[in-house]
């Protein structure tokens, strides 16, 4: 059921689907052959916002057209947790492609600028954050309102990372303050993905819970 939800998905949007996909794979081509500061795990953070983005709106605007078709689905064997939970997976296999691409992109064109581990979860754990407050909201006030998060979101990375590389010759994902001696990057790693799978169970309950009293 969760496959077909997915599908479904992609399908509302094929029309924008094709365009976005070959947009965000111009990110990783251009900052890994900027020349940069910019390593692969600013490139992965800029192209999952991006495909959040794009295709979180894209989702939203369709949904919005066809107010009642989340009343009609469940009218089916489709449970509410199962819409819930098909809207997380969907944005984590699309920052999970993000990933690979990103990955693959970056050992070929410039492998020097490999993020490391602590890097890579930092930035993963910056995105289940996105989602886990994002997807709460969209269940709790609808897509058109939620929207607006979309728009702060673009604001926010609107600056563009290519900008950085005037501010600073040693550009670093990570905040300062979480940089130690003391803690290695593995120790940093595993505590970011522990936060994440955190983050994440608590925001699917919060989803669930809202969903579960929100008249349709």
């Amino acid at each position: 059921m969760l496959f077909k939800l997915i599908k479904k998905d992609i399908l509302i949007i094929r029309g924008l689907f094709r365009w976005g996909c070959l947009l965000l794979l111009l990110v990783p081509v251009l900052l890994s052959s900027a020349h940069s500061v910019i390593d692969s795990s600013y490139s992965f953070l800029f192209m999952s916002e991006l495909g959040f983005l794009l295709f979180g709106q894209a989702l939203s605007v369709e949904e919005s057209k066809s107010p009642d078709a989340t009343a009609v689905l469940l009218s089916t064997p489709y449970h509410r947790r199962t819409l819930v939970a098909a809207k997380y997976i969907e944005f984590i296999l699309l920052f999970v492609v993000c990933f690979i691409i990103n990955h693959i992109i970056f050992v070929l064109i410039a492998p020097s600028y490999l993020g490391n581990f602590a890097d890579i979860t930092y930035v993963w754990l910056l995105l289940i954050l996105l989602i886990s407050i994002y997807l709460p909201i969209e269940c709790k006030h609808g897509v058109n309102r939620s929207k607006y998060i979309f728009a702060a979101v673009t604001i926010i990375i609107s600056i563009g990372p290519l900008y950085i590389s005037y501010i600073t010759d040693e550009f670093t994902i990570l905040p300062d303050v979480l940089i130690s001696d003391a803690i290695s990057g593995k120790v940093l790693g595993i505590i970011f993905i522990v936060l994440s799978i955190i983050i994440l169970s608590v925001s699917i309950i919060v989803s669930n819970a809202i969903f579960a009293r929100t008249d349709l």
